[in-house]
């Protein structure tokens, strides 16, 4: 198997396993609750302005690619934390350096 496509396949699995895990603490988190809740009423908002097709177009599209933008930052931030948790974990099992 190529670095690459272990990569990708590690990737998959750990976004899998990190779907599962977030769901459960966003589905518990009463900070994300309220977010949530708040992004909903902006977005009937959105949806009751009078908008020309235009308008409503080019707003779409900053939406998504925020949205898409979002995703990969989280997805990077998982990532980030393992390969911290990781280090950590390599740092304990050495030991502490006595100076």
């Amino acid at each position: 198997m190529e670095h690459k496509e272990f990569n990708d396949v590690l990737k998959r699995v750990l976004m899998e396993l990190k779907e599962k895990t977030l769901n459960n603490l966003l589905k518990n988190d009463l900070n994300y609750q309220a977010v949530s809740e708040q992004q909903d009423i902006a977005e009937r908002d959105y949806l009751n302005l009078t908008l020309t097709k235009e308008q409503r177009e080019i707003i779409e599209a900053l939406l998504l690619w925020t949205d898409i933008s979002n995703a990969e930052y989280s997805s990077l931030s998982y990532l980030a934390g393992l390969y911290d948790g990781y280090k950590l974990a390599q740092l304990f099992q050495q030991g502490v350096p006595k100076k």
